[in-house]
């Protein structure tokens, strides 16, 4: 396909971090219903497919336009950080060129050159997750609990609304009062999260 190679880089998937446990024992499933791009003419258009953008460039824009999504749905959410945080996923390019159909997405195309998808399940096997603390794509099978020391504390907030300290946030669970929490949440071009530093080519490839 003459589109790939105009696109240099591999296929990468952004998606949330609540969405990553069952893509981790599942893969990616072609889209059957709703989901974060569900409004308007996108939402017909994305029925049975899966999405990918090709090269740093093309992720990184949709990075940040599921981070914007995400962010528009954010009242459909509890206050955790899984449904607001985004993780972006690399796909293995030669197992899904050499086994897949794969297709330029004329929608998504005239908003982010490089945006492709397929219309099969892909399997978890041809999937990676980039770790924030390790700094290193891994296997997306491999995500667990430790995955969420990428997402950093940054607020307490008691039953009041009025912030205090980790200790006073520890007290008042201990009292069995509510405590709600801010969290980091990292867009494409800041450094740290579920994604390579926009500048560290080497991790890009």
């Amino acid at each position: 396909m003459s589109e790939l190679r105009v696109c240099p880089g591999p296929f990468f998937h952004a998606t949330s971090y609540e969405a990553v446990a069952n893509i981790a024992s599942e893969g990616l499933v072609p889209r059957r219903g709703g989901g974060m791009f569900s409004h308007g003419g996108y939402g017909e258009h994305s029925q049975g497919k899966v999405f990918f953008a090709k090269g740093r460039d093309a992720a990184l824009a949709w990075f940040g336009k599921v981070e914007d999504m995400l962010e528009y749905h954010a009242s459909d959410y509890d206050e955790e950080p899984d449904g607001r945080v985004v993780v972006l996923l690399r796909v293995d390019e030669d197992a899904l060129v050499d086994g897949y159909d794969v297709f330029v997405d004329p929608l998504g195309d005239r908003d982010v050159p490089c945006s492709f998808y397929v219309t099969v399940p892909v399997p978890p096997e041809m999937l990676e997750f980039w770790h924030p603390t390790r700094r290193a794509w891994l296997p997306v099978e491999d995500w667990g609990p430790d995955a969420s020391l990428g997402i950093e504390s940054r607020e307490f907030y008691g039953p009041d609304g009025d912030e205090v300290d980790a200790d006073e946030a520890e007290a008042l669970r201990d009292e069995g009062e509510d405590v709600t929490f801010g969290y980091t949440v990292y867009g494409p071009y800041d450094n740290g999260g579920f994604k390579p530093s926009a500048y560290a080519e080497k991790d890009w490839r």
